[in-house]
């Protein structure tokens, strides 16, 4: 892939998930752009132009022009005036970074973010990097952790994570209840769903470790964030090969709501107020239209 003139823009804009970060702490090597992480709720209104966007694709903001966009994902359509780094054999945007600046990352790390990003986490260091980030969603310190990854201080990130990771504890607690919570999508064979208060720090965070134990029975699983009878956001995830959750992201953005992902895990965040029912409809109609190409 081309080395693209980072001078053209203006920032970087950044998802704030483990890849995003790592991503972004890559790109510090090579620039001096301002980085930013917006939370997922500014982006629907956002009107993106002359910026790098890492992990933020133009389905997720209502404009993008003339900006440079790096992902691993699906890019359903290039916005006018955009050049994009995009390979989605990748296992994460930073392994695209690392790649096209030449640029030294441990072999471990890459693999970690990779197993993250897929929702095989397996290793032992991707189980602490998960734990951490899972710990505080919100507050997790991007910025600390993207000039660790800047100045290559792999130990101090090791012991950040670590650290983080034990604060998992009330997570992993909080786990088994949201597991109860699961039950079958009405209608859909193979799919289920929990749902959990968006607003709730311990429950959002124990949502995706909910998921995964229930995938372990469903064909594809459903976190649902969801208060006082609103839809928030859903991450959408499958353990399964032979399932490809694409039609599932196109079917809702064609909705209105911003979804994307790669074959097996994504997610998807309503655009305005929605109701839950609303959205559960929207779900269900999805599935069985697409269950035919799984």
């Amino acid at each position: 892939m081309r080395k693209p003139d980072l001078s053209r823009y203006r920032k970087i804009v950044s998802d704030g998930d483990w890849d995003g970060v790592f991503a972004s702490g890559l790109l510090m090597r090579v620039t001096d752009l301002p980085v930013e992480f917006p939370r997922p709720s500014e982006l629907p209104s956002a009107e993106l132009e002359r910026v790098v966007t890492v992990e933020i694709g133009p389905t997720k903001v209502r404009a993008m022009r003339d900006c440079l966009i790096i992902d691993h994902h699906e890019v359903p359509e290039l916005p006018s005036g955009c050049e994009m780094l995009v390979d989605m054999s990748a296992g994460s945007a930073a392994e695209i970074v690392a790649k096209v600046w030449e640029l030294e990352v441990p072999r471990e790390w890459l693999g970690a973010l990779s197993e993250i990003d897929s929702a095989r986490v397996s290793s032992d260091l991707a189980k602490k990097m998960w734990a951490a980030y899972r710990a505080n969603v919100e507050n997790f310190p991007r910025r600390e952790v993207a000039e660790m990854i800047r100045d290559g201080r792999w130990e101090d990130l090791y012991r950040l994570v670590v650290e983080r990771a034990e604060e998992y504890r009330k997570i992993e607690e909080k786990v088994p209840e949201l597991v109860k919570r699961g039950c079958p999508l009405e209608g859909v064979e193979g799919v289920a769903i929990l749902t959990y208060d968006p607003d709730d720090k311990v429950e959002r965070g124990a949502s995706k470790d909910a998921m995964l134990r229930l995938e372990e029975t469903y064909d594809v699983v459903v976190a649902i964030g969801a208060k006082s009878g609103r839809f928030s956001r859903a991450t959408i995830g499958t353990r399964s090969e032979r399932v490809n959750l694409a039609v599932i992201f196109e079917f809702l953005r064609n909705r209105g709501y911003n979804a994307g992902g790669k074959a097996q895990v994504g997610g998807v965040q309503a655009r305005g107020e929605v109701p839950l029912e609303v959205f559960m409809r929207d779900l269900q109609e999805a599935f069985r239209k697409a269950k035919w190409k799984f």
